[in-house]
């Protein structure tokens, strides 16, 4: 191992001794520049956070009934009739038509728990959307209270938000 450094060695020194010499004797390599470029690059980063706090001015209240029928056009009905009166309850407090939407509506058949095979009828889901301004705000109690007096099944969300 120690003979192997030492060739190792003595190789770098001869062939560095030689290029010196070289070197000394004839000069220089030519060598020139003929044009010089530069290339900047940079970057301007930034970052930060930031908060901001406004009050809301809407709030939305989502609403739905399930009704059943023997068939789907029994369970349509039911479910329509519903609506209708969901939507109609909500006018009369004073929200505007454009501001009561309905955002689902299905479908279903039902089936008998003892044989999956077999359907005992149809259910009709939906729910709608009843967005309610600032200036209204104290009707929101009365939106809630038509879910027990109408017999909604389903009353999903209270909301407040920032209207567009």
């Amino acid at each position: 191992m120690l003979k192997k450094a030492l060739e190792v060695f003595l190789l770098t020194v001869i062939v560095f001794g030689v290029a010196g010499a070289y070197f000394k004797f004839v000069g220089g390599i030519p060598f020139s520049v003929s044009q010089v470029s530069t290339t900047k690059n940079s970057t301007f980063d930034v970052s930060g956070v930031g908060k901001s706090s406004i009050a809301p001015d809407e709030a939305v209240i989502d609403l739905g009934i399930r009704k059943q029928g023997k068939t789907v056009k029994e369970a349509q009905k039911l479910g329509n009739e519903a609506l209708n009166n969901l939507v109609e309850a909500v006018g009369k407090l004073g929200v505007e038509k454009k501001d009561i939407k309905t955002v689902n509506y299905s479908v279903s058949p039902e089936y008998d728990p003892t044989n999956y095979r077999k359907v005992t009828g149809f259910v009709v889901y939906a729910n709608i959307e009843v967005k309610i301004g600032e200036s209204n705000f104290e009707k929101l109690e009365q939106v809630m209270d038509l879910a027990g007096e109408l017999g909604l099944e389903q009353v999903g969300s209270l909301r407040f938000q920032l209207s567009e």
